[in-house]
């Protein structure tokens, strides 16, 4: 124990992941967790705690009491030890398992800073926290016993103590370097809601930082929600990893509310827009069974098209179909906002909890794999986008709505090509500038006709003619 003016710092003794008189206690009071039994005694209705499996848990700090005994602290080499065994159990299927590896981290970390522990290995430590808690919010979202407060809670604090350690220490070597940028990036993106805490940060990176991957597509991110630009954020979100993903699910509500703003303005309430193309970019899944009401709030409603390219699947099928169509299309359109459903009525009691409200293909391609947690978090890097490794950022550009697409056997909102370009542009007109619908056409300068021949400036006039017509088209349904 190192006593000095300001505080006591305690040098841990115990080469157990966890004490011999605190294995005594649970086993006393039948407090020994499913992961700390002997094997063959875990369905029992007193497991036996195995010295060898059991982990320290957490125990919150009380004002007067005594400070712990050095025996009952672990060193830096059993606490690696002890977190490095935490995370191989977070692809256990059994319930339970994300509280018990919550818990035993809170006192990895406490032990850490009874030991004012800041070194380079108490922050690789940290860093695989970070990493799991920021996973955890994708994979166990949907869990009764998960809460999102409470990771996030935990998500925040350890990269408050991660940053710390990387103001106040070098990195080791090159690699480390890039390594930090990781999570520099989850800071920026947890804090992206907040845009002068997320650029006082951003200003305390070095240019090597900002030219890494992880950073720059953060930067972009972050730079996109200060401007409310929710079509670009949503599109940067899918570009994510997963445990990067667990770092702004607070920031997919308002991004879909801005981005769901951008195609009520831009859309006609009366045009259909194909399911897959707007899911897309709401980075909603398409099939799933939420997917009603997450579009209802959003101003966005499901719709039923017919395609008469396709025979109908069954007998039953065409008698519900009107003559001379044969195949139903999903698809979506403006539609009055609704309100979503109160907490309350959300989750029924005894019913499974809905599904995760956030599709990517990142995400797919890491579900598709198992969702494997254990191998995700130990090689979290390697899963960022490499694109803008190594170089400057690209300068940030405007974002432009996206056209409908028009393939075969989709829904076509239009079959002139060039007609569709034009009337988008005017969408996108309207939408900067709604005054623009009553403005008058500007008339076509004396010099212009001139310089060009009658042929020539006719065209320009029918060019004009046509805008106008249009522009009157979008002003009369709009009206209807």
């Amino acid at each position: 124990m190192v006593d000095d003016a300001e505080h006591v710092v305690i040098v841990g003794t115990c080469l157990a992941m966890c004490s011999v008189r605190e294995l005594e206690d649970r086993q006393r009071f039948m407090e020994v967790n499913f992961h700390e039994a002997e094997p063959g005694t875990e369905n029992a209705s007193h497991p036996t705690g195995s010295p060898s499996l059991a982990v320290k848990r957490y125990a919150r700090p009380a004002a007067g009491r005594e400070l712990p005994l050095p025996s009952e602290i672990r060193p830096i080499a059993v606490l690696e030890r002890a977190t490095a065994h935490l995370i191989d159990l977070a692809d256990s299927p059994f319930s339970g398992t994300y509280a018990f590896i919550a818990d035993r981290l809170r006192a990895v970390v406490a032990d850490m800073a009874v030991q004012a522990i800041q070194d380079e290995r108490a922050a690789r430590i940290y860093e695989t926290i970070v990493r799991y808690h920021a996973l955890a919010a994708v994979r166990h979202a949907n869990e009764v016993s998960y809460s999102a407060y409470h990771n996030h809670e935990l998500l925040s604090k350890a990269l408050v103590s991660l940053m710390h350690i990387y103001a106040n220490s070098l990195p080791a070597d090159d690699a480390r370097v890039l390594a930090r940028a990781e999570f520099h990036a989850y800071h920026l993106l947890l804090h992206a809601a907040d845009g002068v805490l997320g650029l006082s940060h951003a200003r305390t990176l070095t240019d090597a930082l900002h030219r890494s991957a992880p950073v720059a597509l953060a930067m972009r991110l972050l730079h996109s929600t200060s401007a409310q630009d929710g079509l670009s954020a949503l599109r940067l979100i899918g570009e994510l990893p997963p445990t990067a993903v667990g770092c702004v699910l607070h920031l997919l509500p308002d991004a879909r509310e801005a981005a769901a703003g951008a195609l009520r303005r831009a859309y006609l309430k009366q045009e259909l827009l194909p399911l897959a193309w707007a899911c897309e970019l709401l980075l909603l899944a398409p099939g799933a069974a939420s997917l009603s009401s997450d579009l209802g709030p959003l101003g966005l409603a499901l719709e039923q098209s017919w395609d008469d390219s396709a025979p109908a699947s069954s007998a039953s099928d065409s008698a519900q179909q009107p003559s001379g169509q044969s195949n139903s299309l999903a698809a979506v359109r403006i539609a009055p906002p609704t309100e979503p459903a109160p907490a309350g009525e959300a989750k029924v009691k005894g019913a499974a909890p809905p599904p995760l409200a956030v599709h990517s293909a990142q995400l797919q391609a890491w579900r598709s794999n198992g969702a494997k947690m254990a191998s995700t978090v130990n090689a979290a890097d390697g899963l960022w986008p490499a694109a803008a490794g190594g170089q400057l950022a690209a300068p940030l550009q405007p974002a432009v709505l996206p056209v409908a697409p028009s393939a075969p056997g989709e829904l076509e909102p239009s079959a002139d090509l060039e007609l569709m370009e034009m009337l988008n542009m005017l969408r996108l007109q309207i939408n900067l500038d709604p005054s623009f619908l009553r403005r008058e056409p500007d008339p076509l300068p004396p010099a212009q006709v001139t310089a060009y021949p009658t042929s020539a400036a006719a065209a320009v006039r029918e060019d004009d003619e046509l805008a106008v017509a249009l522009r009157d088209a979008i002003a009369s349904l709009s009206g209807s």
